[in-house]
């Protein structure tokens, strides 16, 4: 999948810089690009200030939590590096923001795939 996205990124365009910052950060993600991811979504968030929903912003939050972690994983293991973004990161979000993160990352991705292996 890293390859894959690697070159995808190499030929990603999108006129829409939004959309465009949006796919980016997530192919570089997955791609394992994580200090490009940073830097992409530190401009997302840029570009959209406040103008899009918390819900958005609280996606946006556990996804640096996780570029975050896996930048610092050289520096030891990544559930400790993980930890340690996931609390210095929701001590600085609002109540609505973290507690809407904290949904989001009870999502049933089980549901999801059934969803997924039909489609």
């Amino acid at each position: 999948m890293s390859e894959l996205a690697g070159q995808a990124i190499a030929i990603y365009r999108d006129d829409n810089r939004d959309r465009y910052l949006d796919n980016l950060f997530r192919l570089q993600i997955v791609a394992g690009r994580y200090a490009d991811a940073t830097n992409t979504l530190n401009s997302l968030r840029a570009l959209r200030r406040n103008r899009v929903s918390l819900s958005a912003t609280a996606a946006d939050a556990l996804y640096a939590i996780l570029g975050a972690a896996r930048q610092r994983s050289v520096e030891g293991p990544f559930e400790e590096t993980f930890r340690q973004e996931f609390s210095s990161a929701f001590a600085r979000l609002d109540d609505k923001t973290s507690a809407l993160a904290i949904r989001a990352l009870g999502v049933n991705h089980f549901a999801l795939d059934r969803a997924v292996d039909r489609a």
